[in-house]
């Protein structure tokens, strides 16, 4: 290899750490080609992280030879890291792309030069949750050439989203360590108010790759009362890094009410405490720029009991109980002026919003003790596989439908079901762009 190529290898060599998302895959290719022996690619499997095995293999590429970096151009094109073989080495893309036709892709693009949408195509599990699907071991797919050509130019048809890392993701994990317990005003007897929420630390887990695979700065705040998750919040805001950043993301996991969502000291913070935290009025630094709400809590205590459209009632009621055995599936308790005359330029308090339910207003959600909660292992499902060509809305609709599969039993052995819910006001589209981050703004040390 010459210095002009190994030159290229060491400049972008933690460029190349980070964003190298399959390192094995790369290696495979490059034992095709000859350039990486048996040997070499145990030594790499051996590696304990994915950061360590792309080290050990950027180490090794430099000394294999007069063919060993063109070699690794066209392993990088043809494991979709066209963006990190463009880094090293302009038009590397185009010159190794082999070129197919969309049937042959498997994957249609979502976008073309006038980011006209492709519907992708769409496999869904047929049950949910389910052990396969629910994994905590997990890479995002990347976008294609056509959304990085997408990524790369401005356009009001949909929000920024360039920084790395694109913003922050704060997650609020109420796992109610001791049941909460209240006396019953009647029978002055303690009652279990809020149960501890097994199950809650997958999703969390779940939940922090999601996003750092999607170029977040993430933190989880334990177990808060709802005092701690005011505090929280408002510390939040304060962050200097809002001010650069393309978006941000707060999830709530915890139990809740009709009314909002459950501290673990039993006391509620409404959803419409959360809303106005999180506004362009009350959070400044990211006015017209999206701010995500991801509840996973019930909003009252009714079982959806759901519509009868098939005559195998009895099948699907033995295949519930089946479900729930194996899965040990927990049914929580509730978790139980047409004018205006003014120069100023504002911006309307409540835009630039999604906030998302994991039911509907007075109904209960539903969790897996093991696998988690069915709305965030589908949130996760979903984004993991289709935030590569989807956009937010496309694939929250996509959500609905997975968390819809879903069965349970309410306490008088009745199947249940459940569905979520969203509610936008964004005013552009939101790709997430997965594995482009080129663009560096900022740092969390910032």
């Amino acid at each position: 290899m010459d210095d002009v190529d190994r030159g290229k290898l060491t400049s972008n060599r933690s460029f190349m750490v980070k964003n190298i998302t399959k390192t094995m895959t790369v290696v495979d290719k490059l034992m095709d080609e000859r350039i990486i022996t048996d040997g070499m690619k145990q030594d790499i499997e051996a590696e304990r992280t994915p950061d360590d095995k792309n080290r050990k293999l950027l180490d090794i590429i430099p000394r294999r030879g007069p063919k060993a970096f063109q070699a690794f151009l066209k392993a990088l094109v043809e494991t979709d890291h066209d963006f990190v073989a463009d880094r090293l080495s302009p038009g590397a893309g185009d010159k190794y792309r082999p070129v197919q036709t969309s049937s042959e892709k498997g994957m249609v693009s979502p976008v073309e030069d006038n980011y006209s949408i492709h519907e992708p195509e769409i496999v869904l599990p047929k049950k949910w949750p389910t052990e396969k699907d629910c994994v905590t071991d997990f890479e995002v797919k990347k976008c294609g050439r056509n959304a990085e050509e997408m990524w790369r130019k401005e356009s009001n048809d949909f929000y920024k989203m360039r920084s790395k890392p694109r913003g922050r993701a704060l997650i609020f994990n109420n796992f109610v360590t001791i049941d909460y317990r209240e006396k019953d005003a009647n029978s002055k007897e303690w009652k279990t108010k809020l149960q501890m929420r097994e199950g809650t630390d997958r999703d969390e887990q779940c939940l922090r790759t999601l996003f750092e695979q999607l170029h977040f700065d993430v933190e989880v705040r334990k177990d808060r009362t709802v005092e701690k998750m005011k505090e929280d919040i408002e510390e939040e805001k304060k962050q200097p890094l809002h001010k650069a950043a393309d978006c941000f993301i707060v999830v709530f996991l915890s139990h809740g009410s009709a009314d909002g969502i459950y501290g673990i000291d039993g006391k509620v913070l409404t959803t419409a405490e959360v809303k106005r935290s999180f506004n362009n009025k009350n959070f400044s630094s990211m006015t017209n720029k999206p701010k995500l709400i991801f509840i996973q809590a019930c909003r009252g205590g009714t079982y959806d009991l759901g519509a009868n459209v098939t005559d195998s009632y009895d099948a699907d009621l033995a295949d519930a109980r089946k479900s729930m055995g194996a899965m040990n599936l927990n049914i929580p308790q509730p978790e139980r002026l047409d004018e205006a005359d003014s120069k100023v330029e504002k911006s309307p308090s409540y835009a630039d919003m999604f906030i998302a339910n994991a039911t509907t207003q007075d109904h209960v959600s539903f969790r897996n003790r093991k696998y988690g909660s069915w709305f965030i292992q589908a949130l996760v499902y979903i984004f993991r596989n289709y935030a590569c060509q989807a956009h937010l809305l496309d694939m929250f609709t996509l959500v609905n439908r997975l968390v819809s599969e879903g069965r349970a039993l309410d306490n008088e052995s009745n199947i249940a079901v459940a569905i979520s819910e969203f509610t936008p006001t964004l005013r552009h589209k939101l790709f997430f762009f997965p594995g482009l981050t080129e663009v560096m703004t900022h740092s969390p040390e910032n």
